[in-house]
């Protein structure tokens, strides 16, 4: 093999150790992401979410007034943040302003004078002249008028004025002459009900489905009268629709009157304009209908579903407004004029045609009608199209779904930046569909709703949080120390029904004489008594980070490095057990005072404890309604019989194997190789002595120098050096507390030396107790 060979084959073994690794993340990934989710799903929570993201769904469908009114004035602060600029509008309006009504007189005036206008306007130039005012009765200033209203009036002057031209004939002899778009209102009074008179009115070419269910409606017509109805071009009406709040943001293009269709004054005024013979309105087929768009001077207006046009209103500009005192008096110039399209009205606030807009508190009604057309004649519309409901309900819908989501995986802080972010993301997407698009996308209600949604999983999960931190310390608070559960509040899904495994080091303790004790004392006080034991020793667990399982009696069943993670848990648990030793004299001594002045006598009394560390089985144990949490498996059985071979080698502390290989630096020999009751392999077994500082110790160090010749010596059946290395062993032995341990082994090697076990003996001991 090449060196080149051998290096391509070590990436090749590189690269698929690499995607292995990969692989095993993503899928680790992809499990806990599952695990998540179905944690998720069983949670009450996760569906009273959904129940009030359905009735969230239902409010915006439903859409109150509330709702509307809130959307209306997002919309309307973006008018007022960014207006639409026209620097030279195509519309004028002919005002009946103050000025006027000081320089003509009182409102209303003689049909002449409005005849006068028509026909001054028409020779400057205009290209159509509307009315936003409707000329409902004869006029009362006519000569024949005048003549009947007047009471002892001449025959001769009466019959002089009766042949005097009508004033309303004057007034549509100049509507013959000139572009003019008569005026109309809609009312419900029963003196305007058509009751199926026909009237002269182009109807609109209709597409889709019926427009006429979602128009204004309206049962009556004011009308101007008849000569002024017929000599007109057109005839508009100049109806406004104010919204709930008195604020005009939208106006009808049609509106639907005795079962016909009527063009708004500003359609009728832009087909008159454009010389044409028609409009049109599409509908929506599907079901729910409703207005899409209509078509006048061959623009395409688009609408609401009830054909009303969005005005995207620009600020008020004075010089659109040219007072009718200053055309009839010729202060005018014919350029100020040619070419625009007028609407008569009135600015007048006595004349009562003021209204509001996003923009202005007090408009010109006349103005609302000029600015919709300029919308419409630089097709710079505001829409609103059904599919931005559509993305506002999938909004909520997503808003719903992702906090159901996201707020138990990620928790409350990483969710309320993603809302946040979200949410900032969300209203400048509508600023800039509103701003390059004249789109109007709602920003309000989904997050209104994506708030509301986070406030109640926020607090459902830090109300389920803090229960599961009750439960914890309900749970754990007499099996560990403050801090540790503590510790364990922070992260409660630790304990979640199942286990995993882990290292970790267990240790059993148990009362030695506690028969002879029950033997003594009655129930009250031998509960008394083991109170008085296991307290102070289970305080030393507790100190020493370690978990205390179970009481079972007078045992204490512990263990280290769950459910916190300690790295040390071999060294802590080691450290506590000879805590626990130490502990027992004046433990007794107290003991010993207390039960004399009772009157009972009291001994003293010994604790023997085991410890091992292994892999086990860590978790919660039991059923959903009721579970411990526990370790189980083989190495915690083997500590349990590790306490019980304290009495075996009257030795106070006894470890396995793997707990002695993770503390060298702490003081303890071994005592034998030993097949305990249950089972059928050999384990090594220690003693602890004590720690570090006794390690250290130079007559340890002896001690450990004769009992491991001792210990090779015994196992190679080599009686005689085994029994000189005890004897040379002895004293420091007894220094250290194992001399029984010594005197076990003297006794044994007698035996062995009087039944010799034979050249296959194995050096076990096979031990027929727990």
């Amino acid at each position: 093999m090449t060196l080149a060979t051998a290096y391509h084959e070590c990436k090749i073994g590189a690269a698929s150790d690499e995607f292995g690794e990969f692989l095993s993340l993503t899928m680790n990934t992809v499990q806990k992401i599952w695990q998540g989710f179905k944690d998720v799903l069983i949670r009450p929570s996760t569906y009273i979410a959904l129940m009030i993201g359905l009735v969230l769904l239902g409010i915006r469908f439903d859409d109150s007034p509330v709702i509307e009114g809130v959307r209306m004035r997002l919309f309307d602060s973006y008018q007022k943040l960014w207006p639409r600029e026209d620097d030279n509008p195509p519309v004028i309006i002919a005002d009946i302003d103050e000025k006027s009504l000081e320089f003509i007189g009182q409102w209303p005036w003689s049909r002449t004078i409005i005849a006068e206008l028509v026909t001054e306007l028409k020779e400057m130039g205009a290209v159509v002249i509307g009315f936003d005012i409707v000329f409902a009765e004869a006029d009362r200033m006519s000569p024949s008028a005048f003549a009947r209203g007047t009471k002892n009036l001449p025959a001769e002057i009466a019959d002089a004025l009766a042949e005097m031209p009508d004033n309303d004939r004057i007034l549509s002899k100049a509507f013959v002459r000139a572009p003019v778009i008569a005026g109309q209102a809609t009312s419900n009074d029963e003196r305007y009900r058509l009751n199926g008179e026909k009237i002269r009115q182009p109807q609109p070419a209709r597409l889709g489905g019926d427009p006429l269910p979602f128009l204004p409606q309206a049962e009556g017509l004011i009308r101007n009268v008849l000569p002024l109805e017929k000599s007109a071009r057109g005839k508009g009406i100049f109806s406004l629709d104010v919204e709930r709040d008195g604020i005009i943001r939208r106006v009808p293009t049609l509106f639907a009157i005795d079962g016909k269709l009527y063009p708004s004054l500003p359609i009728e005024m832009l087909r008159v304009a454009a010389r044409g013979k028609n409009y049109a309105v599409q509908a929506y087929q599907e079901r729910g209908g409703g207005i899409s768009r209509v078509q006048t001077a061959g623009i395409w207006i688009p609408t609401d579903r009830r054909g009303r046009m969005w005005i995207k209103f620009r600020k008020w500009n004075a010089s659109t407004h040219l007072s009718i005192s200053d055309i009839l008096s010729r202060d005018i110039p014919p350029e100020r004029v040619r070419g625009k399209i007028v609407i008569v009205g009135t600015s007048a606030i006595g004349l009562l045609d003021i209204k509001r807009t996003p923009l202005n508190d007090q408009i010109p009604g006349v103005d609302v009608h000029a600015q919709a057309l300029e919308n419409i004649l630089a097709q710079d519309f505001l829409v609103r199209p059904l599919v931005l409901e559509a993305i506002e309900l999938l909004s909520v819908a997503f808003a719903v779904l992702g906090f159901v989501l996201v707020i138990p995986l990620l928790g409350p802080l990483w969710t309320l930046l993603i809302y946040g972010a979200v949410s900032v993301s969300y209203v400048a997407t509508s600023i800039y569909l509103f701003r390059e698009h004249g789109w109007l996308l709602d920003a309000t209600y989904p997050v209104f709703a994506a708030l509301i949604l986070f406030s109640y999983l926020t607090f459902a999960n830090f109300a389920r949080e803090e229960r599961q931190r009750r439960q914890i310390r309900h749970a754990f608070s007499h099996y560990l120390s403050p801090d540790m559960v503590d510790e364990l509040t922070k992260d409660p899904d630790r304990l979640k029904l199942g286990g995993e495994a882990r290292e970790m080091t267990i240790l059993f303790s148990d009362i030695q004489g506690f028969t002879g004790l029950s033997e003594k004392y009655d129930a009250a006080t031998l509960t008394t008594i083991i109170n008085k034991l296991l307290t102070p020793l289970s305080n030393e667990i507790l100190e020493g980070k370690g978990t205390i399982d179970k009481f079972m009696g007078d045992c204490i069943m512990a263990f280290w490095n769950a459910p916190i993670l300690d790295p040390n848990h071999a060294r802590d648990a080691c450290h506590v057990a000879l805590k626990m030793a130490a502990a027992m004299d004046p433990i007794n001594k107290r003991l010993q005072a207390e039960m004399e002045e009772e009157g009972h006598e009291f001994n003293g009394v010994k604790v023997g404890i085991g410890i091992n560390t292994g892999i086990v089985c860590v978790g919660n144990v039991g059923s959903d309604q009721r579970f411990e949490y526990s370790v189980l498996g083989d190495d915690v059985n083997l500590a349990s019989r590790l306490e019980g071979q304290t009495r075996t080698y009257r030795i106070d502390i006894v470890i396995g194997e793997a707990t002695a290989k993770q503390v060298p630096e702490m003081a303890h020999v071994e005592l034998d190789l030993i097949i305990v009751k249950g089972k059928t392999k050999p384990v090594r077994i220690f003693a602890l002595v004590g720690d570090q500082d006794i390690a250290s110790d130079i007559r340890f160090k002896e001690l450990k120098s004769h009992h491991d010749l001792m210990v090779a010596s015994y196992r190679t059946q080599d009686w005689e050096v085994a029994r000189q290395a005890i004897k040379a062993g002895f004293e420091a032995a007894e220094e250290f507390g194992i001399s029984n341990l010594y005197l076990m082994y003297n006794a044994r090697i007698e035996e062995y030396e009087a039944f010799p076990p034979g050249d296959d003996w194995d050096g076990v001991y096979r031990a027929t107790t727990k």
